[in-house]
C-alpha cells in the first residue's frame, strides 16, 4: 500500500464520521485504542478505527513471537470477525509517509 493517493497527494482521513477531522492525513494516525492486557501476550476489549470505512471495530490482539501478531476484528459478536495475522515490517531507508 501507499500513503498517497492517485494524484500522489498524502491520504487523508475522508470516511471519518467526524467531519472537523476528515483532512488530517492517515499517516501516522492512531488507530488503536482501548486495549486491556489479559495475559503475558494477549490483549482484548480494544478497538480498531478503519480509516477506509471510517469505521470503530472491537479488536482483541495475540502475541506469537516478537514478530508476529494475531488480531480478531469485528463488530457485534468475536465468533463473526475475522482474524488476521500481521508479520512486522522492519525498516528500511526508504521514507514510510
Amino acid at each position: 500500500k501507499t500513503p498517497g493517493n492517485a494524484a500522489g497527494e498524502p491520504k487523508r482521513d475522508h470516511m471519518n464520521p467526524d467531519l472537523a477531522v476528515r483532512k488530517q492525513l492517515v499517516c501516522g494516525l492512531s488507530v488503536l485504542n482501548g486495549l486491556q492486557q489479559a495475559g503475558p501476550a494477549r490483549w482484548e476489549a480494544g478497538s480498531f478505527y478503519d480509516p477506509r470505512d471510517g469505521r470503530r471495530y472491537t479488536i482483541a490482539m495475540e502475541l506469537k513471537s516478537p514478530d508476529v501478531l494475531v488480531a480478531r476484528v469485528y463488530l457485534g459478536m468475536r465468533i463473526l470477525g475475522k482474524s488476521q495475522t500481521l508479520i512486522r515490517a522492519h525498516r528500511t531507508n526508504k521514507v514510510w509517509c
